[in-house]
C-alpha cells in the first residue's frame, strides 16, 4: 500500500494514502490540507493542495471513482487511527513561480448511500425522528445515527420518500419536523460518519464543554477572533426588528406597518398577499394558520400531513436565522483534532475582548460550534471554530 507520512511540525503528522496509485508526497511538495465540517446535514469536505513538476497525475484525477484516505494526529504513530476516506469530486491546476504544476483536489467524505437516488418509499404513522431512525437503520454503507441527545418530535404522519437521495430526503424531513415554536432540529455529520440531530434549545441548556476564557495555562486558548454578522434576507425577515418590521407569517402583528419587502419574503414560500374583501369565502380555505390579511394557498392539508407541517417550514427557518445572526470565528493555534475534545453542536463558553483589552459582557456566554475547519500548512497547523448564538445585532 503506497502512503505518504508528512511531518507538518514536530508534533503534527498527516498520512495520505491513494491506495492502488503509486503516489507520494513530501513536505517539500505538500502545500496545504483543509478539512471543513459544518452543521445542517452536510458531508465534511476536503481540499488538498500540492505541487509536482509534471502533469503525470491527470489520468488519476480524472477517474470518477478515485478516492483517498487520510489520518492525522499529534504523533507519528497514526496506524492506530482509522483511515478517513474521501471521494474526489473535482480538481484544478495552475503553474507556480517555479514552473511546477500546482494541484488542488476537492472531495467529500465517502458515504456511498448519501447522494444515491432510491425509489419511492413510505413511512406510515411515524414521527420525523422515527423516520430518520428507520431510514438509517437500513443503510449498510450510509450514515450511522448517533442517538446521544437525539431530537424528539410530535409530528406523526405518513412520510413519503420520492425517488431521491438520502441527503435530499433527510433535508425534507428535517425541514418539516416539529419540535416546538422557536425550536428546531439541527444536524451534523462527523468524520466517523456519525449523524447527530439535536434540538437547539436542549443543546443550549447544557453546561459548556470548554471555557475559552479559562485562566488555566493548560486550557485551550484562541490566538484571535473575528465577528461575522449575517445580514441576509432571513435575518431581515425574522430578526432585525429594529430596522424592519418583524412579520410572523402565522400570527400577523397588526400594529406593525408593512412594506414591499414583506411580499417578496412571502413569495419565497409560495405565499401571497390578498385582499380578502375582494374574494368570496369559497375562494379561500379557512384554516388556523391564516393571518387576517394574508392567505396561504399552498397550506392546504388534505389529511396526509401533521398539523404543523407547513408551520414547521417557517418556524425552522426562523430559528436557524436567529441562531446564525452573529458568528464568532476563533483561531486556535494548538493541535485540536480529536472530535471527542470538541465537535460540531457542542456548547462552549466565550467572552470577547474589545479593542481596549476589556471584556465585552454583552457578548459573553454560551455559544454553539457551527463549523470546524482543520488547516495544515507547511510547518504550521491550526483550527478555525465558528461559534453562534442569538445576539441583538
Amino acid at each position: 500500500m503506497a502512503s505518504s507520512i508528512i511531518e507538518v511540525t514536530d508534533k503534527v503528522f498527516i498520512e495520505l494514502d491513494f491506495f492502488d496509485v503509486d503516489f507520494k508526497l513530501t513536505i517539500s511538495s505538500f502545500i496545504s490540507l483543509i478539512i471543513d465540517a459544518e452543521v445542517d446535514n452536510k458531508l465534511p469536505a476536503i481540499e488538498l493542495t500540492f505541487a509536482k513538476p509534471t502533469f503525470d497525475y491527470f489520468e488519476m484525477l480524472m477517474d470518477q471513482n478515485r478516492s483517498f484516505g487520510i489520518r492525522f494526529g499529534i504523533n507519528k504513530n497514526l496506524a492506530e487511527k482509522e483511515l478517513i476516506i474521501f471521494n474526489i469530486t473535482n480538481f484544478k491546476t495552475s503553474i507556480n513561480e517555479k514552473n511546477e504544476i500546482v494541484y488542488v483536489l476537492y472531495g467529500v467524505l465517502n458515504v456511498p448511500e448519501y447522494n444515491k437516488d432510491i425509489g419511492l418509499q413510505s413511512f406510515k404513522d411515524k414521527n420525523s425522528s422515527e423516520v430518520i431512525k428507520e431510514l438509517l437503520s437500513g443503510s449498510v454503507e450510509g450514515l450511522n445515527l448517533n442517538e446521544e441527545d437525539y431530537f424528539q418530535t410530535n409530528d406523526t404522519q405518513t412520510w413519503i420518500r420520492p425517488s431521491c437521495s438520502q441527503k435530499e430526503f433527510l433535508d425534507r424531513v428535517l425541514t418539516h419536523s416539529w419540535i416546538a415554536e422557536g425550536d428546531c432540529p439541527l444536524s451534523a455529520i462527523f468524520l466517523n460518519k456519525d449523524l447527530k440531530i439535536v434540538s437547539i434549545k436542549n443543546q443550549f441548556e447544557k453546561p459548556p464543554k470548554i471555557n475559552f476564557n479559562n485562566s488555566d495555562p493548560n486550557a485551550f486558548k484562541y490566538r484571535t477572533y473575528t465577528i461575522d454578522t449575517q445580514r441576509g434576507i432571513f435575518q431581515k425577515a425574522f430578526m432585525e426588528g429594529r430596522e424592519q418590521p418583524v412579520i410572523d407569517m402565522f400570527d400577523l402583528d397588526k400594529s406593525k406597518s408593512t412594506t414591499s419587502w414583506v411580499s417578496s419574503i412571502l413569495g419565497i414560500f409560495g405565499l401571497k398577499t390578498t385582499n380578502k374583501t375582494e374574494k368570496s369565502t369559497n375562494d379561500i380555505l379557512k384554516n388556523k394558520y391564516s393571518g387576517s390579511d394574508y392567505d396561504y394557498p399552498i397550506l392546504l392539508n388534505a389529511g396526509n400531513c401533521h398539523e404543523n407541517y407547513y408551520k414547521a417550514l417557517v418556524n425552522n427557518l426562523k430559528a436557524k436565522a436567529l441562531y446564525s445572526a452573529m458568528n464568532v470565528i476563533l483561531e486556535l493555534d494548538q493541535c485540536y483534532f480529536d472530535e471527542s475534545s470538541l465537535k460540531l453542536l457542542d456548547i462552549v463558553e466565550f467572552t470577547p475582548i474589545g479593542a481596549d483589552m476589556k471584556t465585552i459582557p454583552a457578548l459573553a456566554g454560551k455559544y454553539m460550534v457551527m463549523k470546524k475547519v482543520l488547516k495544515f500548512e507547511k510547518y504550521r497547523s491550526f483550527t478555525l471554530l465558528t461559534l453562534s448564538r442569538i445576539c441583538g445585532v
